[in-house]
């Protein structure tokens, strides 16, 4: 469990730490935590600014997400901004047919709120985008649903994050001018853990065994591909190519740095 000591605290007019103040709050675990550092991170943006939040570890790009996002003619003043959410395929899961996110609902909020989403579609925690302005009301609200609830499990984020989006809580924020749930597949962020339950090829054109592509059910090419690893031809395919691609990348850039910093 982890505590934010000395992260927050007081300065005076100068700017310089004169206190520094210890968390009062139970420890988090660092699922939960994260959210909080994702805020502070945020403060360094602009308020029209695009702001990606993903699990890295399991995640990659295929092209730029960020290319064809809608962009503000004119920012100056803005006051709301644009949410999306990512959704998990809903004819493989729903949120009362997994283990894990039953237990994050009942734990988190208790039975009757459990029973009121058993058939919501699942809505992925670990991929949310939105500007700057719409994301820092987000991740200020899930970080309270965590200082509201007693929960300690690990990936009680996304119990957070859906019952944020069922209870309509962030319905009436202000700062949020419109929330868009894409579904599994028709989004920027195409999330595939819940399709591990046969090979990615069968599920329909989503992807292409012989060029290893990730695609929306539409035919274009899925600019992120969120929990690859769950398919055992995609995560073969990754880690025999391109993370060796990457690595040797990664080591031709070092030794490019080294005789940069010698000459």
């Amino acid at each position: 469990m982890c505590l934010l000591h000395d992260v927050y605290g007081w300065k005076d007019s100068d700017g310089k730490v004169q206190r520094k103040a210890k968390d009062p709050r139970e420890g988090r675990v660092v699922a939960t935590l994260r959210y909080e550092w994702y805020w502070m991170w945020n403060q360094h943006y602009n308020p029209s600014q695009w702001i990606m939040v993903l699990d890295a570890r399991d995640s990659y790009f295929q092209r730029n997400p960020f290319a064809d996002l809608p962009r503000r003619s004119n920012p100056e003043g803005m006051t709301q901004g644009l949410l999306y959410f990512f959704g998990e395929n809903t004819e493989a899961t729903r949120l009362g047919k997994s283990t894990k996110n039953v237990n994050w609902l009942r734990n988190g909020y208790g039975a009757p709120v459990l029973d009121a989403l058993r058939t919501k579609p699942t809505i992925c925690s670990g991929s949310t985008m939105g500007e700057q302005i719409a994301m820092e009301q987000y991740l200020r609200a899930l970080v309270n649903e965590k200082d509201e609830s007693s929960i300690r499990m690990t990936g009680a984020d996304q119990g957070f994050h859906n019952y944020l989006y069922y209870s309509h809580k962030l319905a009436n924020v202000l700062a949020i001018q419109s929330l868009t749930v894409f579904e599994q597949g028709y989004g920027l962020i195409n999330n595939l853990g819940a399709l591990r339950k046969k090979p990615l090829s069968e599920w329909g054109n989503l992807y292409n065994n012989r060029t290893h592509e990730v695609f929306n059910f539409d035919g274009t090419l899925s600019p992120v591909v969120h929990q690859w690893d769950r398919d055992k031809d995609l995560f073969h395919f990754l880690f025999k190519n391109k993370f060796r691609d990457v690595q040797q990348d990664w080591e031709r850039r070092k030794k490019e740095m080294s005789v940069a910093n010698k000459s």
